[in-house]
């Protein structure tokens, strides 16, 4: 009969030996030779786990057809089972003792409910013989296998045995392992092994092997975790996720976020809930205190239920810019390797790419469990945690990567004192009052307005590119929920804008705009007061570094200011917030300043209406960098306190407001004279008709780049021209297009820019 018909017969499950000889299929052995077969094949050798399971069909004498492949076509043929088998499991189970296994062998084998018959009669003990897979056949198969295990991974999930989820949870959350043998139920006390797992007390088998497997979902944080400490002893210790959940206490039936969804409200108690069981959940799962957690998730209520359980475990959240590309990405990873990573599953086809997030210990998905990562979907289930850990003011909370506008990328470590320091400036700064609803944009704001008990409405819209959205969805959000104020980037504001001018609409509920994060030219103030008349219109001026520095509402910009920035003499910023202390030094970009004393320091100072370099210090000023990667040229210590660099030009005038005359780094020096050119860019934005400005040295000639606004007419060059007559240009253009940075799209990008022009393309 050929080998490879089809047998007949009843179904049954047989499991069978795993060896390492190529080239032959293992055999299913009637049941009264079996004993007598596993002894001959199997004397003195170590046992290991099953690699296979077959389906077979039971068949009278003499038939030598071989079983089929079972378990929905996922598993192959064994591997030999010959003299030089090395291993033999049955269902999972490891045996230290082949001729203990008489009379029990298909008693240990589960059946699945929809296979119907029993077990074989009689099927041939010789192996079927098949032929060698080529060289590069077996190679492209490990290296497939390698690809999977990469993606994948081994990952940490519950001790678990063949009857189920048991035992405790090992020290190092890395060694969840599933144990069990014949007759042996899992649970009850455990030891570890000598490869790192575990196997209940009293087991004959201290040498079983002891299988890793991956996280699974519904896996229970486990009964033997080690409480989170209620109390640390130093009397100072903070964490700012206590401001945060200070307010679910006093309001938790008040909506906290409003997210794009209609209906889609969290309240505060329920954003409290969300976060205590993703704390527990990711807890039980190995996330410790001081760890990094890499989060790629689009701004929603989750994020921020993620991002308070993060805060609550005492480990750091950490946030990069995922269209850097991979380069960034591993480099960021290298600078500082985060032992967890929480992404939505397109976020996460990113391990493909980067070898950095492959090398995540633990991962969750944000969504539908990918492979190798656990749904955070399960922590619905997990027991709300009670209590946050205590940190200091000096342990780190967050860490992002600055836009690198003053260079390459640098790493910010904010610590729990600095964001509690930061809240307190914006809360007064931004004058956030509980109970009001506010649309905010930026994740700095919706954090201060978690912890002042505001509702935060997020737009709906794309976040990701302010300059590119549809402003027809946010203006109708505005319209039905009514929002008492707004903190959003210049370029959401325009297009904003464009749209209620589109539509003849106004933003009639809002009481305070507030901008910031790009440059702020009074024409967007202005524009803003026209279809917003009700509203308090301010900008602010900060950085990564330090936000915010200073704050000026539209109302207090006079007629001689308005001169002023249309002469040369730069963008008024306004008044510097009381928080910071600021001071003007001879600007010195790109060279380290030494330590120096406060003495030193007020000797150094320039005087007011002398322009020179922006430095600040405070509370909530950055005092340095991730292991002090970026700190020698961007800081400077005074008498132990840290003064701050921000790169940018500005100075002081008679009322102490500060003006800013953009980048350091931008000065042209020729034979015509100083000159920045973001004072010359902020001039030529009062002209009608002017979108965009960038005014560049391009081979020794001083050149102004105008994009038309797109509304209106353009502008007329010669006019331009002679409106900045003390600029000295040598030619001023029409461009359709500026490139602008990503993150805020307002900014322009020099580089970009600067390479476009020696390709002769604008």
């Amino acid at each position: 009969m050929h080998p490879r018909r089809r047998p007949h017969g009843r179904q049954h499950l047989a499991a069978v030996s795993t060896g390492r000889r190529e080239g032959r299929r293992a055999p299913v052995l009637p049941r009264a030779r079996q004993p007598a077969r596993l002894a001959r094949t199997l004397p003195g050798r170590r046992l290991r786990e099953p690699r296979h399971v077959l389906l077979g069909r039971d068949r009278g004498p003499g038939d030598r057809r071989p079983p089929r492949v079972g378990h929905r076509g996922a598993l192959g043929w064994a591997r030999a089972a010959g003299p030089r088998a090395r291993s033999l499991s049955i269902g999972r189970r490891a045996a230290a003792d082949p001729p203990a296994l008489d009379g029990e062998l298909y008693r240990q084998l589960p059946l699945y409910p929809h296979r119907r018959g029993g077990f074989p009669g009689a099927l041939p003990p010789r192996p079927v013989q098949r032929p060698r897979r080529p060289g590069h056949a077996r190679r492209a198969g490990r290296r497939a296998r390698g690809l999977r295990l990469r993606l994948s991974g081994l990952q940490p999930g519950p001790a678990r045995s063949a009857a189920g989820y048991g035992g405790a949870e090992d020290d190092s959350p890395r060694a969840w392992t599933r144990v069990g043998g014949p007759g042996k139920p899992a649970g009850g006390a455990v030891q570890p092994t000598r490869r790192g797992g575990r196997v209940p007390a009293g087991d004959p088998r201290p040498d079983a092997r002891v299988e890793r497997v991956a996280q699974h979902e519904h896996a229970p944080a486990g009964p033997d975790l080690p409480p989170i400490r209620a109390l640390r002893p130093d009397a100072r210790a903070v964490n700012v996720a206590e401001a945060l959940l200070a307010q679910a206490r006093v309001r938790p039936h008040d909506p906290a976020i409003v997210a794009r969804r209609e209906g889609a409200t969290v309240t505060f108690g329920q954003l409290e809930e969300a976060s205590a069981r993703r704390a527990s959940f990711l807890r039980g799962a190995g996330l410790r205190p001081g760890d990094v957690t890499l989060v790629f998730q689009p701004v929603s209520p989750g994020l921020y239920a993620t991002l308070i359980a993060i805060f609550r475990l005492g480990a750091v959240a950490m946030f990069l810019d995922p269209s850097g590309g991979r380069e960034d990405i591993d480099r960021c990873c290298a600078l500082e390797p985060p032992q967890a990573l929480i992404a939505t599953p397109k976020a996460h086809l990113l391990r493909l790419f980067s070898s950095a997030l492959r090398r995540v210990p633990l991962k969750f998905s944000a969504g539908p469990p990918m492979p190798g990562a656990r749904g955070l979907g399960a922590a619905r289930r997990a027991s709300p945690l009670a209590g946050v850990e205590p940190r200091g003011p000096d342990d780190p909370a967050l860490l992002t990567f600055t836009s690198g506008s003053t260079g390459r990328p640098k790493a910010a470590l904010r610590t729990h004192g600095f964001l509690l320091a930061q809240h307190r400036v914006l809360e007064k700064t931004l004058e956030l009052r509980p109970g009001e609803m506010d649309l905010a944009t930026l994740p700095i704001f919706v954090l201060a307005n978690l912890g002042s008990g505001l509702t935060t409405l997020l737009p709906d819209a794309d976040l990701r590119r302010p300059g590119s959205i549809d402003p027809g969805p946010v203006l109708e959000q505005i319209r039905r929920h009514r929002p008492h104020r707004t903190a959003a980037s210049p370029a959401f504001l325009e297009r904003l804008l464009e749209g209620a001018r589109g539509d003849g609409r106004r933003l009639s509920g809002l009481d305070r705009i507030f901008t910031g994060g790009a440059p702020v030219f009074p024409r967007l103030l202005d524009a803003l007061a026209e279809i917003a008349p009700e509203a308090r219109i301010a900008a602010l001026y900060g950085s990564t570094e330090a936000e915010p520095i200073a704050h000026l509402e539209r109302r207090e910009i006079t007629a001689d200011d308005r001169a002023a920035m249309r002469a040369g003499r730069g963008l008024l910023a306004g008044r510097p917030v009381e928080e910071v202390r600021i001071a003007i030094l001879p600007d010195r970009w790109g060279r380290p300043v030494e330590a120096l004393s406060s003495e030193s320091l007020g000797q150094a100072m320039l005087p007011r209406g002398q322009a020179g370099e922006i430095v600040v210090s405070g509370d909530h000023v950055l005092k340095g960098y991730l292991r002090g990667i970026g700190d020698e040229e961007t800081k400077i210590r005074v008498d132990g306190a840290v003064w701050h660099r921000t790169g940018d030009a500005g100075w002081l005038d008679d009322c102490g407001r500060l003006w800013l005359l953009g980048r350091c780094s931008a000065r042209i020096e020729d034979e015509r004279g100083t000159v920045y050119p973001f004072a010359v860019e902020c001039a030529a934005s009062e002209m009608t008709g002017v979108g965009r400005t960038a005014f560049v040295s391009h081979r020794g000639r001083r050149v102004l780049l105008v994009e038309p606004a797109r509304e209106g007419c353009p502008p007329d060059v010669s006019a331009l021209r002679s409106a900045l007559d003390w600029a000295r240009l040598d030619e001023a253009r029409l461009v359709r297009r500026l490139p602008v940075d990503r993150r805020h799209n307002a900014k322009i990008d020099y580089v970009a820019l600067a390479r476009l022009l020696d390709r002769g393309e604008v």
